[in-house]
């Protein structure tokens, strides 16, 4: 793997271990769920980022799918 994605997933992992703690510690469980549903996204678009900048992007797709010319 390449280590600009290594850095970012381990970035974003203390990260995120660091905010569900403060937040299991100031009585905000329903935040977790929300919080890790964006993490997990906010990994995938990383994950296609970082393994091909060049392909088309996810904007491109929505706009497509909206027959929106961009």
């Amino acid at each position: 793997m390449m280590p600009e994605l290594m850095t970012f997933f381990i970035i974003s992992i203390l990260i995120s271990i660091f905010d569900m703690r403060s937040m299991a510690k100031s009585g905000s469980k329903k935040e977790i769920i929300p919080y890790l549903v964006l993490m997990l996204i906010s990994g995938a678009t990383g994950f296609l980022y970082f393994t091909d900048p060049y392909r088309k992007s996810i904007v491109y797709f929505i706009l497509n799918i909206f027959h929106i010319q961009g």
